[in-house]
């Protein structure tokens, strides 16, 4: 395998409920920054406006602090996002991750959203409301991996529009050889189990799906997995693509659970694709528009 397409979207948005793919932005269109449920620092806030202001954005501080621990703020905060959907000056939308991001959905206007599309951008628990968007209005979006906080280089991306990405030797595994066509799904693994069994979990029938995940040891990946598998979802994929579990140790506590064998160990009787490994660029970050059809 020599390279994968990650495309990002470079058409305009679908007319009479047909899906179809958001514009790149522009240089001067405004990014709004939001953060449910969770602070933060100026100094981080300050880094992030510069970095959209060096790739020739307008930068629209709506950050928002939310306690994810009390859901009497939820529609108050949902409320915050709903705003920027509304807003047709604003073209993106970046999310920092928040926990309790979930809660939040019941109170979304995603037909705001609809007649006002914008590209979201985000990782983490932030990919919630990715799934949503595309389960509720069949809409894609730009999911950030793995890092957060989006930088000057992949915003230049989002304006280049297509992008090829060359996996660097050695930084990938392939647990299963094979070729793999189909619409682009992904983000974080915990969100996406999170939603299994509500009206906000994707149809994954003929899909490649991405995840990435951080800070967990081998067997809760292995639970998630078996989750996903024990629901019937796994049997759908056309692919799978493992890009990056940030700060997770290679074995358990017990030193007895390899990333690599587990994810052999569910895909192997499925027969799809699989990879695994460091599938970004050489400085971790990369945009991988979802919604789209992509093909490895």
């Amino acid at each position: 395998m020599a390279s994968v397409a990650a495309l990002l979207p470079k058409t305009l948005w679908a007319q009479n409920g047909a899906v179809g793919y958001l514009p790149p932005l522009q240089t001067g269109d405004t990014i709004a920054l939001a953060t449910p449920l969770q602070s933060i620092s100026f100094s981080t806030l300050n880094g992030i406006k510069n970095a959209y202001q060096t790739a020739g954005f307008k930068f629209l501080d709506a950050t928002q602090t939310g306690n994810p621990y009390n859901i009497y703020q939820d529609k108050a905060i949902a409320d915050n996002l709903n705003r920027l959907f509304k807003d047709p000056e604003i073209k993106g939308i970046a999310l920092l991750p928040g926990m309790g991001l979930a809660r939040l959905l019941p109170y979304l206007d995603f037909q705001a959203l609809w007649q006002n599309p914008k590209i979201i951008l985000g990782t983490g628990q932030s990919t919630i409301l990715h799934f949503a968007a595309y389960t509720q209005i069949q809409m894609g979006s730009c999911f950030v991996s793995p890092t957060a906080i989006l930088n000057s280089q992949n915003l230049e991306v989002v304006k280049n529009g297509a992008k090829t990405v060359h996996y660097p030797p050695r930084l990938f595994e392939q647990i299963s050889n094979g070729f793999a066509s189909g619409t682009l799904l992904g983000g974080n693994l915990s969100a996406l189990v999170e939603l299994i069994g509500t009206p906000y979990f994707p149809n994954l029938e003929n899909k490649i799906l991405i995840v990435e995940d951080s800070e967990e040891e081998t067997y809760r990946i292995d639970r998630l997995l078996t989750q996903l598998r024990l629901s019937g979802n796994l049997h759908k994929l056309s692919g799978f693509i493992f890009s990056a579990c940030t700060s997770c140790a290679a074995f358990n506590s017990a030193g007895t659970m390899r990333l690599n064998r587990i994810l052999y160990d569910h895909f192997a009787s499925i027969g799809i694709p699989v990879i695994y490994g460091q599938v970004m660029d050489k400085n971790g970050n990369q945009l991988f528009s979802l919604g789209v059809k992509h093909e490895f």
